[in-house]
C-alpha cells in the first residue's frame, strides 16, 4: 500500500506523546480510568502528527502508525525506545504498522504476551485483542456514549444495533436493563459479544445475540 512518509525526528515525536499522556492524567483521574482502564494517549491527527496513536489497554500500550516514518526502520525504532518510559513494568508494547496492509500488530518490547487481554470499564469487564488488524474489540473514543447508555438502561430492555463486540449491551445490562439484545452482521464479532457476557457473569437468554443485517432484522425485533 502506498503511502507517503511522514518527516518527524522520533525522539521529538516520542516527547510530544509523552507529554500528551502526562496532560491525560486528571482527565483519567476524573473519570475512573485505572491500571486495568483503557484509554487513549495519543492521537496524532489532532494533537500533532498525523496517522499515530498510542493507546494504553491495562498495562500494555499499542501503537498505530497509518503511514512510514521518513527515517524507516531506524526511525521506528528510535520512537519505541523513546517510549518506553511510559510502558508499565507488567506490559507489553505492540505495533501496527497499518500502512503496510496486511498482518496485526506485533509485540515489539516490555513483557512478551499472547496480546488479549481484559480491560475494566467502570463496572464492565471488557476482553481485548491487542493483535488485531483493526479494532482491538472496543472502540475508545465511544466511552462517553456507554456512559449515557447506562445511565438511561436501569429498569428497562435495550435494542444494541451494530453491536459489535457488544460492551454497550455489557454496560446496559449491568446497569439495570432488564434485556439486552445485540445485532450485528459478523458471528465472530458476536462471539467475542458472547465472551463478553460470559466475563460479567450476565445471564444471555435465547435471541441475546442476533446475525444479520439490522435494516432487514429491525422490522422483525
Amino acid at each position: 500500500m502506498d503511502a507517503t512518509p511522514v518527516a518527524v525526528e522520533p525522539a521529538a515525536l516520542a516527547a510530544e506523546i509523552r507529554r500528551a499522556a502526562a496532560a491525560r492524567a486528571p482527565l483519567c483521574a476524573e473519570l475512573a480510568i485505572g491500571p486495568e482502564g483503557a484509554v487513549r494517549l495519543y492521537h496524532g491527527d489532532t494533537e500533532g502528527v498525523r496517522g499515530v496513536r498510542l493507546d494504553r489497554y491495562g498495562p500494555h500500550l499499542r501503537l498505530e502508525l497509518f503511514d512510514p516514518l521518513a527515517g524507516g526502520p531506524a526511525a521506528v525504532e528510535a520512537l519505541l525506545d523513546g517510549l518506553m518510559p511510559l510502558l508499565p513494568p507488567a506490559g507489553g508494547l505492540f505495533l501496527l504498522e497499518r500502512y503496510r496492509g496486511h498482518g496485526g500488530a506485533v509485540w515489539v518490547r516490555g513483557r512478551r504476551g499472547p496480546g488479549r487481554v481484559v480491560v475494566r470499564e467502570g463496572p464492565a469487564r471488557l476482553a481485548v485483542d491487542l493483535t488485531r488488524a483493526r479494532n482491538t474489540g472496543l472502540f475508545l473514543d465511544t466511552r462517553a456514549a456507554r456512559r449515557w447508555v447506562a445511565e438511561l438502561a436501569v429498569a428497562g430492555p435495550v435494542l444494541n444495533l451494530f453491536a459489535y463486540t457488544c460492551a454497550f449491551g455489557v454496560v446496559a445490562q449491568l446497569s439495570g436493563a432488564t434485556r439486552t439484545v445485540n445485532v450485528d452482521t459478523s458471528r465472530t464479532a458476536l462471539a467475542r459479544g458472547a465472551e463478553n457476557y460470559r466475563l460479567n457473569r450476565l445471564a444471555a437468554p435465547s435471541r441475546t445475540f442476533l446475525r444479520g443485517d439490522v435494516r432487514k432484522r429491525l422490522p422483525w425485533l
